[in-house]
């Protein structure tokens, strides 16, 4: 498909399996003999070809959008709606202090909906079968704060998150910057998540005219093609810092969720990364220091560079890659940092593994957890 000619379009007819690649199999290691010394069995595997797990013929067609309701399971009963940190002893909560506490903010909850702590004192309201902030969402949060952080870039006083979801990079950087933001503003297409996003940012920070943080319901279609109800004239090219964390699958490329939420936030139902950067060359400010911070799936870096150079009318300044395991050969996504020019070469990318080869996080992502407000882990 040629993204940059159609960036809003979509091909449904054909779906297919992105773990398979629609051949109906994957690839799998196999021991090749059963040998009590791991080291022994490791060294005698090889790759065999193993039905897809996600399905039997490669082209299964996606399942209706949004539309299942499942009872919840025992393990969710079991472990409780209420989820606050359980920092070690001695933990004094860093940042400013959340207007609602988890357990009062708790009170507010619907049946399907979860509470996690966030960020210090700070929480989330989440659906607990549905779409839930991951690392990915961290990560593009900690990238943006290290970039005014770690470097020489002054601390920006207008920052907005296209396409929020349930609003965890608007509150991670928010709850960093409380001090230099005048204004925080997420945009979000699903109309439960701006309800969700909205009752996070009101328990968090209050819901009076002192609060400048809030979330509007919107399409990013609409918002790159000039909407001004959305953005009007006198807000856009305002914001220091633009984050988004777009759809990783075109809709061929997958059976899309059936799951409440999940379907929009993983595959690009209203739009991938060319529409994210359409938006941010509307969003951003004209100014050297300003920036639009990304995540993308490591699959679609040539995808994005493009989108960039070419939509975009930005530079790379930086990517950072990020692997789930110090041991693993490829990335997982990749974190982009951009301001405006055209260079088109010549950007700095750095490595980081999110975990260690005995499962325990890495020094440099465990840094990443404490910069945005998590319990440092003993």
């Amino acid at each position: 498909m040629d993204y940059i000619a159609t960036p809003y379009s979509l091909d449904a007819s054909k779906q297919q399996c992105w773990k398979c690649k629609g051949s109906g199999f994957k690839k799998a290691r196999k021991p090749v003999t059963q040998s009590k010394s791991p080291a022994l069995s490791q060294a005698k595997k090889r790759l065999v070809d193993i039905p897809c797990p996600l399905c039997t013929s490669g082209a299964l067609e996606a399942a209706p959008l949004n539309n299942m309701t499942r009872s919840l399971p025992d393990r969710v009963s079991k472990r409780g709606f209420i989820r606050p940190f359980r920092p070690h002893e001695g933990w004094i909560c860093p940042g400013p202090n959340a207007v609602t506490d988890i357990h009062d903010a708790a009170k507010l909850l619907q049946y399907g909906e979860m509470i996690t702590s966030l960020c210090g004192s700070w929480s989330i309201h989440q659906l607990v079968q549905g779409h839930r902030y991951t690392t990915d969402d961290l990560s593009t949060a900690a990238i943006a704060i290290q970039e005014y952080t770690m470097k020489k870039v002054p601390l920006p006083k207008r920052h907005v998150d296209i396409g929020c979801g349930l609003g965890s990079v608007l509150l991670f950087v928010r709850w960093k910057f409380h001090e230099s933001l005048e204004t925080s503003l997420g945009i979000e297409a699903q109309q439960k998540h701006v309800e969700l996003a909205r009752r996070s940012v009101s328990v968090n920070m209050g819901s009076g005219k002192s609060n400048t943080s809030s979330v509007r319901h919107g399409d990013l279609r609409s918002l790159a093609e000039g909407n001004l109800e959305l953005l009007p004239l006198d807000e856009e090219n305002s914001f220091d810092l633009v984050t988004g964390t777009p759809p990783y699958f075109p809709v061929p490329n997958g059976v899309v969720p059936t799951v409440e939420g999940r379907g929009m936030c993983s595959f690009e139902l209203r739009g991938g990364i060319e529409t994210y950067c359409l938006a941010a060359k509307r969003c951003l400010k004209k100014s050297e220091s300003a920036r639009f911070v990304f995540v993308q799936t490591a699959i679609e870096i040539v995808r994005s560079e493009i989108a960039i150079w070419d939509l975009g009318k930005m530079k790379i300044l930086e990517r950072v890659d990020f692997y789930g395991s110090e041991i693993k050969k490829n990335p997982l996504f990749v974190v982009f940092v951009c301001c405006w020019g055209e260079a088109r070469v010549g950007y700095s990318v750095r490595k980081i593994a999110v975990r260690k080869q005995d499962g325990s996080y890495s020094k440099e992502y465990h840094d990443m957890l404490v910069l945005v407000g998590k319990p440092p882990i003993q």
